[in-house]
């Protein structure tokens, strides 16, 4: 393969790789309905939204993605979206390709987060 045929796929290349790597990532930021439900990780019925919550540990040449999914209440949102949020400015940023997915997973907690505080704004806890 020469230099131009190598330069003409690199973009196609790193397109791929950044969808296996958010691969999923979407639904968590769909605006899902409130739903009266048992809450995925507590157990309570309760008010629920579907909620996406990512982390990244980054270790130099290598990087872990974990991730809470589910129609979690209120309080499992403020705890789920805390907990991931500390352990990725802790975790993080300690890798090549963690520098660039840390503040992206910030982002979007960020983004999920408020959007489930608002839809549950109502709910009894």
């Amino acid at each position: 393969m020469d230099i131009v045929t190598a330069c003409k796929r690199f973009p196609k290349a790193v397109l791929a790789g950044f969808s296996t790597a958010f691969r999923g990532v979407g639904r968590g930021l769909a605006p899902a309905a409130v739903t009266m439900q048992n809450c995925q990780v507590c157990g309570n019925m309760r008010q629920t939204k579907y909620v996406a919550f990512h982390r990244n540990v980054g270790m130099l040449f290598q990087r872990q993605t974990f991730s809470v999914k589910g129609c979690l209440c209120l309080s499992c949102v403020h705890k789920a979206f805390w907990e991931y949020t500390l352990k990725n400015l802790l975790l993080g940023w300690w890798g090549i390709i963690s520098v660039v997915i840390t503040p992206v997973y910030f982002v979007m907690n960020l983004f999920v987060y408020l959007t489930a505080l608002y839809k549950l704004r109502d709910a009894v806890e």
